[in-house]
């Protein structure tokens, strides 16, 4: 059957990604490898970064790439295959790109208007610029996700994947499905679900990977380091696995446990408010970026984040967990309510 240009478009795209994500982590790969050999021969007695760290950091990047990569690629060859799966994907991947690209282009814009922090002044007559073409790159990346959001929920593109050899003699996807017909695991749970399921599987594969490296966590304005750091991410990525497990099972408790977690963003943001917590970020992001420090050369100085920005994030910050407020409430109604246990005797 031949495939509607916008699907072929879609597949180049995608192809596109799954390279470009292949390239970042193998050039990751080889920047840890390479930058662990060149600490140990830069500077003899030099004390190198806690246990290897820029080489786990990198590795640990890669694999996220990777991932996201070998999730473009089976997406793309499940459309040109016409499975449902691939086309549920891309709504997926779309309604993220939509997401993270439009809250990223906000963000962009609004940076253009306020003084952000900058390292030096000779760059501050810089930073419209900077971010106008920042803010330009994250709405090519929004706009491909509301494309295909449109796009693929179309009834004619459904179509194409319910049921192909049908498609071509007008089948009308509003009638049920035929018998032959075998619905994919998770064709009945609602996209935006779905896509706030992968999100949290997503954060889990990230918090897990930073679990193994010691870097500090920044909690309702305290700093946790060391063992403490270590057990905190990997509660979360336990925690962010079973929320995802839940929410593709439409578990009520999943959703409810969803919306406690959107509630910790606003309790921590009202911490970052306050003098305290901001200076106990500024501390926390120079702790990060000493990590990073190569043994031997100076301490980067860390831009002073004014109450200003602080705000602003904060008011991005509920934008977004609003909108998935919406998501759980709007449907609610297919959630299943777990029953309670039958009474003994």
């Amino acid at each position: 059957m031949k495939r509607p240009v916008g699907l072929i478009l879609t597949a180049i795209v995608l192809g596109f990604i799954a390279l470009s994500q292949l390239g970042m982590a193998a050039l990751m790969t080889v920047t840890g490898f390479i930058g662990r050999s060149g600490i140990h021969s830069a500077r003899p007695g030099a004390p190198a970064l806690p246990p290897s760290f820029l080489l786990y950091f990198t590795i640990g990047f890669a694999i996220i790439m990777a991932f996201l990569a070998t999730w473009a690629i089976l997406t793309l060859v499940g459309l040109l295959r016409l499975i449902n799966a691939a086309r549920i994907s891309v709504l997926v991947i779309g309604g993220c790109l939509a997401g993270f690209g439009g809250l990223s282009f906000l963000t962009s814009i609004a940076a253009m208007f306020i003084h952000l922090p900058t390292p030096s002044n000779q760059s501050a007559h810089l930073q419209p610029i900077i971010f106008g073409i920042i803010g330009f790159f994250y709405a090519l990346i929004a706009g491909v996700g509301i494309w295909w959001l449109i796009y693929f929920s179309r009834a004619s593109v459904r179509a194409l994947f319910v049921r192909p050899a049908f498609a071509a003699y007008g089948y009308d996807p509003t009638l049920p499905l035929l018998p032959l017909q075998k619905p994919g695991r998770f064709s009945h749970v609602p996209v935006p679900i779905v896509i706030l399921a992968c999100l949290f599987i997503l954060s889990a594969l990230v918090c897990f990977i930073v679990a193994l490296l010691p870097l500090p966590t920044f909690f309702f304005g305290v700093i946790f380091s060391g063992f403490a750091s270590h057990i905190l991410y990997l509660m979360m990525a336990i925690l962010t696995a079973f929320v995802a497990y839940g929410l593709l099972h439409l578990d009520n408790r999943a959703r409810i446990a969803t919306i406690v977690i959107l509630c910790l963003g606003p309790i921590n943001s009202v911490f970052l408010l306050l003098p305290s917590g901001q200076a106990q970020f500024n501390l926390y992001n120079q702790q990060i970026m000493e990590k990073f420090r190569i043994p031997g050369t100076p301490p980067t100085p860390m831009p002073d984040f004014t109450h200003t920005y602080m705000a602003f994030a904060t008011v991005l910050g509920l934008l977004f967990n609003a909108a998935l407020f919406w998501i759980l409430y709007r449907y609610r109604g297919d959630f299943q309510r777990i029953p309670p246990p039958p009474a003994l005797g």
